[in-house]
């Protein structure tokens, strides 16, 4: 009774290669199996660059967006001491304006290539700026 299947037979997970005939081990972070599970090989890195056609539009709208508001950022600048700026909250406009130019500059930051920095400064102003 030579069996080559014992009580544990199944086949080897998603990100597991075969290290043998009745054992799967995971395949390292970055990594998975080829086809056939016999060896991990890297996961090509794929992101979008500068020159891809949906990244060059979106920055051509946040862009749009920048120029819009800091044209009315100085608008109110300009205009501060007029009762419909007063009327308005000043401040609370402002802190409205800084978080809506910092949501559009994020494009950029989101487009370029990924790196420890731009990852950090993506996980973080995402949500601060729609806090904001």
């Amino acid at each position: 009774t030579d069996d080559t299947c014992c009580w544990q037979c199944r086949s080897c997970g998603e990100f597991q290669r075969k290290s043998n005939d009745h054992k799967c081990s995971e395949c390292p972070s970055g990594t998975r199996p080829n086809p056939d599970h016999s060896v991990c090989v890297d996961i090509p890195e794929e992101f979008i660059d500068f020159h891809d056609p949906w990244a060059i539009g979106a920055m051509a709208v946040a862009s749009l967006g920048v120029l819009l508001t800091v044209f009315v950022a100085l608008i109110f600048w300009t205009y501060s001491d007029t009762p419909v700026i007063k009327a308005s909250g000043r401040e609370l406009s402002y802190l409205l304006l800084l978080g809506t130019l910092a949501s559009f500059c994020m494009t950029f930051v989101i487009v370029s290539r990924p790196t420890s920095f731009t990852c950090g400064l993506t996980r973080f102003f995402l949500g601060f700026c729609y806090t904001l």
